[in-house]
């Protein structure tokens, strides 16, 4: 049986060979600070409307980040204690490096789960066989190169395991190890099963010493696990009150969340590979789901029934099969994501290898070889993904013109000839000029292929303008494989053909003006007069003003935008030199609200038309609305863009409708017409009466 064994070890180490080659462009980047910076403040964390979201594991990098040079660990997410935040931080520290971080956690909780296996099963074979099952499992696989925090929560929960099953060899100082590293368990995340293994930790301890003082050193040493990451918090001159509201506020965020329990969703996820997603209610597929899983979890249950059922029960797995029945049951009635199993599948693993291992060994390491082919035949979407969701980021990040993000998933040849803020910039400033608003990017039906590099994929792209209405453009933009990750190689004609270094964007507008109703004595009731358009140049407001300005400018808006979407509107994706448009009143400035609002830094006018509403007592005159893009912070009213939605407006808006002449063109570095993309002739409403 040797050559076996060696066979199952040279597995393992394969397979973690190949987690690193597939995963090489993260485990070999360097961390950018001032990138993680930027889409932090940029994200719903600072920006509650911002559409720029950052995930979990992006959040814990740039914490970790922050936290290991010193910021306090209850600013940002203080819902989610700091240790794991910590040790991300000093992937980082020492070695440039966050994701570092995953591949070490993960690998440490393979390494626990092959030492309880050899200490429970007692046998060196079918533990690596199990081992080998385990590192395989598409959801462990998925863990390697996260900056999550359920491995490191997952690595804690086995070593206290493992440390319970050793106390037979009553060393004293056990008991005082196992609470600091249950505290340090509860140190990682909300620690909802913290009560649980408090009691079974208790238990074993006072069966295995029947020593009082020992028992109360392990409840001491919990809490004082729990309170070590909390160190450099109390250096920084916050008190233990301090300390204390900070629990009760994570309790309360806990407690009353908003978010409803997905009950029985974690059990059909095992079996069936969905889930209840949260949010929306719906059922989804989990990418990390193995056929595996089925067989696991039925063989999981059958060793639980034969551990309560068994004649001769072993106290050790008598504390896995509480842990896990309670977990498990505990998943039941939490809203739940499939990575929460990466704390629950190690012990579903122990307790299918406790049933195998009670029928004959061939038979066991052939059904387990078998399950390891099934785990990595999953894991293959997992290590070799197809294009499809790197395409749909990159199609997410245009949309919203997030070019700090998309260029995370260009070549690196592209990236050697411009810096992540010259590419930005670059963008934005082409986009500026353009006067786009709003963008819609269709991408082509097409065949996704995991091992052809380059793919090509058709997109239809259908940019707004602010005053000359929308174009569209078709693209077939290449996709290819650079150190396992699928990136696009980079031209700036995919933006706009024709379009390049030395190529600039320029509008000229002739506006023109919606038609006027008239009442029945030929007055109006609703016409465009000669009005403001708002600007603010976001680095030159007086941040001590801010609020106070954006509190005016919703005034005259008649609080149809709040302070929230104003805020949003200047600072959510805007170059910080440039000045952003507002919008124009629907009433008309007078000489004395013109000076206020200009007293303030950052802010300047531009002449526009506006549309003025004046009512009748007759008919419903109706309202104008955006109805070329969504204008969730702006009202950049235009004859162009706006038509009417209700009421008189919309009944005669074939007759009131305008069109603002003008051009886009592209441009050289000369001056000269290099394509034209929008050519429009001047078109005025006529006036009408309801």
């Amino acid at each position: 049986m040797r050559w076996i064994t060696r066979g199952f070890i040279a597995v393992c180490l394969s397979y973690l060979a190949l987690v690193v080659f597939c995963n090489r462009a993260l485990f070999f980047s360097s961390f950018d600070a001032s990138y993680w910076k930027d889409k932090f403040e940029h994200s719903q964390w600072a920006l509650p409307l911002s559409v720029r979201t950052i995930g979990d594991d992006g959040l814990y990098l740039y914490e970790g980040y922050r936290l290991i040079h010193g910021d306090d660990p209850t600013r940002y997410n203080a819902e989610v204690p700091p240790l794991g935040k910590y040790l991300i931080g000093a992937s980082i520290l020492t070695t440039g490096n966050g994701y570092i971080y995953g591949f070490i956690t993960t690998s440490l909780v393979v390494v626990m789960f092959f030492l309880l296996c050899q200490l429970l099963i007692q046998n060196r074979l079918l533990s690596l066989a199990a081992t080998t099952l385990f590192i395989t499992d598409p959801l462990i696989t998925s863990q390697f190169p996260r900056t999550m925090l359920d491995s490191l929560q997952a690595f804690f929960l086995l070593m206290f395991i493992l440390l319970l099953l050793t106390a037979r060899k009553r060393k004293r100082w056990l008991p005082a190890i196992a609470g600091l590293v249950l505290g340090g368990f509860s140190g990682i995340k909300f620690p909802i099963l913290t009560p649980i293994l408090i009691l079974i930790g208790f238990i074993t301890i006072w069966k295995t010493y029947r020593n009082i003082r020992l028992a109360i050193l392990y409840c001491i040493s919990i809490p004082v696990g729990y309170l070590i990451p909390y160190i450099p918090y109390f250096i920084g001159g916050h008190t233990l009150v301090d300390w204390i509201r900070t629990q009760k506020w994570i309790i309360s965020f806990y407690t009353h969340s908003n978010l409803v329990p997905t009950w029985g969703s974690a059990f059909i996820n095992l079996l069936t590979g969905f889930y209840q997603n949260i949010y929306d209610r719906s059922w989804v597929h989990s990418p990390e789901w193995s056929p595996a899983w089925t067989v696991i979890s039925v063989a999981a249950l059958m060793g639980l029934y034969r551990i309560a059922r068994g004649k001769q029960r072993s106290f050790q797995w008598i504390i896995i099969a509480c842990i896990a029945g309670y977990t498990l049951l505990l998943y039941q009635v939490i809203p739940f994501w499939t990575r929460y199993l990466v704390l629950l599948l190690p012990l579903l693993y122990l307790l299918a290898v406790y049933s195998l291992s009670h029928i004959p060994r061939r038979w066991a390491l052939v059904m387990i070889g078998v399950l390891i082919c099934v785990n990595i035949t999953a894991s293959v979407p997992i290590l070799f993904p197809t294009p499809e969701a790197t395409a749909h980021q990159i199609m997410y990040n245009w949309e919203h013109m997030f070019f700090q993000d998309m260029y995370q998933d260009i070549t690196t040849g592209s990236k050697s000839r411009w810096s992540i803020v010259a590419f930005n910039r670059f963008a934005l400033m082409a986009f500026n000029d353009a006067e786009i608003e709003s963008i819609d990017i269709r991408l082509q039906p097409m065949t996704w292929h995991r091992f052809v590099s380059p793919q090509t994929m058709r997109v239809v792209v259908t940019y707004s303008t602010r005053n000359l209405g929308q174009f569209s453009e078709t693209h077939n933009i290449p996709i290819l494989k650079e150190d396992g990750r699928w990136r696009i190689p980079w031209d700036w004609s995919f933006l706009f053909t024709g379009f390049g270094v030395g190529r600039q964007l320029k509008t000229t507008i002739d506006p023109a003006r919606r038609g006027s109703l008239l009442a029945s004595d030929k007055k109006p009731i609703a016409e465009d007069v000669a009005g403001d358009m708002i600007w603010i140049t976001p680095q030159r407001i007086t941040v001590s003003r801010e609020t106070e300005l954006l509190t005016y400018i919703s005034g005259l808006f008649q609080h149809t935008i709040n302070v929230v979407h104003l805020h949003q509107r200047i600072h959510g994706n805007a170059l910080t030199d440039q000045p952003v448009p507002i919008g124009v009143p629907p009433t008309p400035m007078n000489t004395v609200q013109k000076q206020l609002l200009t007293s303030f830094s950052g802010v300047t006018l531009t002449p526009a038309y506006g549309r003025v509403n004046y009512g009748s007592g007759v008919v419903d005159v109706g309202a104008v609305t955006n109805t070329h893009y969504f204008e969730c912070c702006s009202r950049l009213y235009s004859t162009t863009t706006y038509d009417g939605t209700s009421g008189a407006e919309r009944a005669k808006n074939t007759i009131l409708k305008g069109i603002n002449g003008g051009s886009l063109v592209i441009t050289d570095d000369k001056g000269r017409v290099q394509r034209t993309l929008i050519l429009l002739e001047k078109q005025d409403g006529r006036n009408t009466q309801p």
